[in-house]
């Protein structure tokens, strides 16, 4: 799914976990105008399970009423492109392999059980509000020598694991 100007917005109404809702590509935008956001949702039910997003210079949004994994497995290439990304999952994130990310902005949250994973190959400094999971293990992981902040990190149940190749402010 592709659109060189405007907002992509894809939404499934599951009736059963096993429900998923798979994009394997979607690019918002050429990346020089605004609102060339990328929306998916997942309401009931069903995960959410994605090859690559691209938004540059504009928001991705990903709530899921399951898990949000990657369809590519553990690879190197970033699997979302944003400057700010939000990520909301009920049973984890990149739980299947560690989810890759290129943003500046992030909000990365997961309410229920399932872990997160998540390998931020940053290009400039990161910010990250909330970086959370329900009752599993948190591993945050980020590469290109460049500054990191997170704000708030919280697990009822699990370890919590920050990495930085760069500048560390947490």
């Amino acid at each position: 799914t592709t659109t060189t100007d405007g907002a992509i917005s894809i939404s499934n109404v599951g009736d059963a976990d096993a429900d998923v809702l798979l994009v394997t590509t979607a690019t918002a935008g050429g990346g020089t105008g605004s609102n060339d956001d990328i929306t998916l949702l997942t309401t009931t039910a069903g995960d959410i399970t994605i090859g690559v997003l691209t938004a540059a210079n504009d928001v991705v949004t990903i709530t899921a009423a399951g898990a949000i994994n990657d369809n590519g497995g553990d690879d190197a290439a970033a699997d979302i492109v944003a400057t700010t990304i939000d990520l909301n999952a009920v049973d984890g994130i990149g739980n299947t392999a560690s989810f890759d990310v290129t943003g500046t902005a992030l909000t990365i949250d997961s309410s229920g059980t399932g872990n997160v994973d998540i390998d931020s190959l940053a290009v400039a400094d990161v910010v990250v509000a909330t970086l959370t999971a329900g009752t599993g293990t948190i591993t945050f992981e980020q590469s290109g020598n460049v500054d990191l902040t997170v704000t708030t990190t919280t697990t009822t149940d699990g370890a919590i694991s920050i990495s930085n190749v760069g500048d560390a402010d947490a």
